[in-house]
């Protein structure tokens, strides 16, 4: 899987992935989700956040489009 952008690249062996995770996690800031996502052996691979500043809480679209993958 490979996203390819002026300011951002991704390539992404979609076949080493064996597990997603959404989580949320308690900040001084507020909860913070993530995407997670781990290898066979259980190494995590990458780790999806949305953008913020510090002192921010996240933007409700972030958490809006994670919540689609769970659904």
């Amino acid at each position: 899987f490979n996203v390819l952008d002026p300011r951002f690249n991704l390539h992404l062996k979609e076949d080493a992935v064996a597990a997603c995770w959404l989580t949320r996690k308690p900040t001084v800031d507020g909860v913070v989700s993530a995407l997670e996502v781990y290898g066979a052996g259980g190494e995590l691979i990458v780790t999806f956040f949305g953008r913020r500043k510090p002192s921010q809480p996240e933007l409700p679209l972030w958490r809006e489009l994670l919540q689609t993958l769970a659904d």
